[in-house]
């Protein structure tokens, strides 16, 4: 799979690579040059295509790029489905866990699960990586 990058002095952009059925949006912002730096980073995965099934989605590793200090990923349940409960495993030292839960911020409500992590100081070191899935049903 490839992902492409693509970074903002300001504000969010957003791109999309699509492999395998699964989507990977991913976002970064970063403070003005009068603020501290730091680098806030919103991802996530989508399944797309094909027909809803329940139970784990499949694991998606996730990049962290060097020098994130927040990050909110996403993982969305196929159409139809929930959200009920959220796979985290960090395969390096992944900063802290902040939140793992259900979104209800979106619509229909619980059709994806979310993640907060954070990290201190100058952020993540380089070659960071977090392994995301989430498990849907009716």
């Amino acid at each position: 799979m490839h992902v492409l990058r693509r970074f903002a002095l300001a504000g969010v952009v957003a791109t999309t690579a699509v492999a395998t059925g699964v989507g990977v949006g991913y976002g970064v912002a970063s403070a003005s040059s009068s603020q501290a730096a730091s680098k806030s980073v919103t991802a996530g995965a989508i399944v797309n295509g094909g027909k809803a099934k329940p139970g784990w989605q499949g694991d998606i590793t996730f990049d962290v790029p060097t020098g994130t200090t927040n990050l909110f990923y996403h993982y969305a349940c196929p159409t139809g489905e929930v959200a009920i409960s959220g796979g985290y495993h960090p395969l390096t030292d992944a900063g802290t866990l902040q939140g793992s839960f259900p979104r209800t911020d979106i619509t229909p409500l619980y059709s994806a699960w979310g993640w907060v992590t954070t990290w201190s100081g100058a952020g993540s070191p380089s070659g960071q990586q977090i392994v995301f899935d989430v498990y849907c049903g009716k």
